[in-house]
Parts: C-alpha cells; structure tokens; sequence
C-alpha cells in the first residue's frame, strides 16, 4: 500500500513538472491571458510557482523560479523514491 502512495506521488510529481515545464515553454510565446487553457495551466502551476518567485529575484527579463522549482521537485521526487521504495 505504501509503494501504491509512493508511486502515485511520484507520478503526481513528474505531471507538475511537466506542467510547469509546458507553461514556461508557453510563456515565451506569449498566450493570451483570458484563453481558458492558459488560465487553467497557470492556476495548477502558480501554486508552486509562487514561493519561488517571492525568494529568487528576477535578472531583467530571465526568471529563475521556474528552473528552482522543477530542481526542487526532482530532489522531493528523487527523495521519496530512493528513500521510501528502497527501505
């Protein structure tokens, strides 16, 4: 039961990140704001997005936030798979 969780928060991992990594990829492009599947993108995506953009400043026009946020979910992912599915 506890591989199930861990496997299924893993997976839950892996589509934020993929998430996250299509809205950067979009943002370069720039959507329209009012389209409904950039609004749905960005409200699953600012959650995570948020506290990283509050800690690293912006360098002119590059973001870093995006690019700490996917490192800090592969580390939790990584984490929870080499420590939890292992032992």
């Amino acid at each position: 039961m506890i591989q199930f969780l861990v496997v299924l928060l893993s997976n839950i991992i892996s589509l934020w990140s993929l998430l996250i990594f299509i809205w950067a990829i979009s943002t370069w492009f720039s959507p329209n704001p009012s389209a409904t599947w950039f609004r749905i993108l960005n409200a699953v995506v600012e959650p995570i997005l948020l506290p990283f953009q509050r800690l690293i400043p912006k360098l002119g026009p590059l973001d870093l936030s995006t690019l700490f946020a996917l490192l800090a979910l592969r580390f939790i992912n990584e984490l929870l798979v080499t420590r939890i599915v292992v032992n």
